[in-house]
């Protein structure tokens, strides 16, 4: 995919963003709504998803955990070690050791109902993959979230990825090097996509769970806004059914 070209960086920026979210939401619909399904049939059964990821791929964790409209069954995996946080170097280094994740996945337990959303905007993230593993060798359904032409780019260099451990693999349409925009009609170079459309597609498969769940006749939640005068009561009861799952509660 190739950026919009326009003359100015700022416009072809927002422009770019929004042509990545209406490919996702033109070209990823059937597949969306194919993981939603198998994803109710987790959360039906009682089942959390976990969300994983490193460096910038862990605030798609973050996003989608314990806010304001988001669902109660949803536990990022917000481990120090692979958040920029502690330090983007450090976290860099720390995602290309996979045994790493065998411990974080032996700590955080899960169950063989679960389901995980695997995210690495590359498709190769070395921890993520070995995640998504144990994942899918433990019983949990495996969604992976990546950029397919990054993907195939890394793919046809001898990488393994993401996909060939994911149940059902998501595509977030970033270009390849995660830039948007150029000076002057000049290359990309700057202008990064991908955090904001993989939160936007983790959350529009998290509705669709939603709807597939209300379309069964299951229970539909969701957590409300702390400032709101109702949500004390009511998302103590969502804290009290899914809290000892959720790890950062």
């Amino acid at each position: 995919m190739r950026p919009v070209t326009t003359s100015s960086p700022a416009k072809n920026y927002g422009d770019t963003i929004q042509a990545v979210l209406n490919r996702i939401q033109t070209h990823e619909a059937e597949a969306v709504r194919a993981a939603a399904q198998a994803l109710a049939d987790r959360i039906a059964r009682g089942g959390v998803v976990h969300v994983f990821g490193a460096g910038h791929s862990q605030l798609v964790a973050a996003d989608t955990t314990f806010r304001a409209g988001g669902a109660a069954w949803m536990n990022g995996i917000l481990d120090p070690a692979l958040s920029i946080a502690r330090g983007a170097l450090a976290s860099t280094a720390t995602e290309r050791i996979e045994p790493m994740a065998d411990g974080i996945f032996e700590q955080v337990a899960p169950q063989p109902h679960d389901a995980t959303i695997a995210v690495t905007n590359s498709g190769v993230t070395p921890i993520t993959r070995r995640w998504a593993e144990r994942a899918r060798d433990a019983g949990l359904l495996v969604i992976g979230i990546a950029s397919k032409a990054s993907t195939q780019h890394f793919e046809s260099a001898g990488h393994a990825t993401l996909a060939a451990t994911s149940h059902h693999t998501l595509n977030n349409h970033v270009p390849v090097g995660d830039v948007a925009v150029g000076l002057n009609g000049s290359e990309p170079t700057f202008g990064p996509v991908s955090t904001i459309v993989t939160c936007f597609l983790a959350q529009w498969l998290i509705v669709h769970t939603h709807e597939v769940l209300h379309e069964r006749g299951e229970e539909v939640h969701a957590f409300r806004s702390g400032h709101m005068s109702d949500s004390r009561d009511h998302n103590a009861a969502l804290i009290a059914r899914y809290g000892p799952r959720i790890d950062v509660l």
